[in-house]
């Protein structure tokens, strides 16, 4: 219930942003820590891009993790899409979706129709500086977009991708971590009092 505040807005005409901010006084339920979070949009002729920063701004060690769900829909069904990611691995899991163990996953590093593949499924990239690119493009066309983000340390090095039971659409989710990562730790950022750490993503036509 507490407000999230537009700071900074610009806007030309060939570029609009908006910064958005948001900061807890450590009294949110399941998260009891004090912290400043702003995301930064931007809009131009490349496409969208996000940036995300977390600050510490209590007196302890805070466990830090950021994930977004963007779904895409690319003409009546995802069946005819075609897809490609730059995919080291996949990670089980449990029957209450949580991740177990991992395995080595490259069977869309080459661009190629998803057919009637369904996921629901976390992907790790390899987690060398630079930008890793799910790319869907309709496989009549050619046309598509794709959705980049900035890996490396405490970068977005995973991606959760989704095909819902109506494969009317997809979900493309850039993550720095896994699911459950405060307790397993595989991605998870600790941020020391006074620290932040930031991460982008973005999305461009192709």
């Amino acid at each position: 219930d507490k407000p999230v505040n537009s700071t900074n807005e610009q806007s030309t005409a060939t570029e609009a942003s908006v910064e958005l901010s948001f900061k807890a006084d450590g009294s949110l339920t399941g998260y009891p820590y004090k912290f400043e979070v702003t995301v930064t949009y931007t809009l131009n002729k490349d496409g969208l891009s996000i940036k995300s920063t977390a600050k510490n701004i209590d007196t302890c060690t805070i466990p830090v993790g950021f994930g977004w769900h963007p779904y895409f829909a690319l003409g009546d069904t995802v069946t005819k899409i075609d897809v490609s990611f730059p995919s080291t691995h996949s990670f089980d899991v449990d029957e209450r979706m949580l991740p177990t163990t991992k395995q080595a996953y490259t069977d869309f590093n080459t661009h190629r129709n998803l057919g009637n593949t369904s996921f629901d499924t976390c992907f790790a990239f390899e987690p060398a500086a630079g930008k890793a690119e799910t790319k869907i493009t309709l496989n009549e066309s050619g046309k598509g977009i794709s959705v980049w983000q900035e890996k490396g340390a405490e970068g977005n090095n995973f991606v959760q991708i989704y095909t819902p039971g109506h494969r009317k659409s997809i979900a493309i989710e850039p993550m720095t971590c896994i699911a459950n990562a405060f307790n397993n730790e595989i991605g998870l950022i600790l941020l020391k009092p006074g620290q932040t750490t930031s991460n982008f993503w973005g999305v461009a036509k192709i």
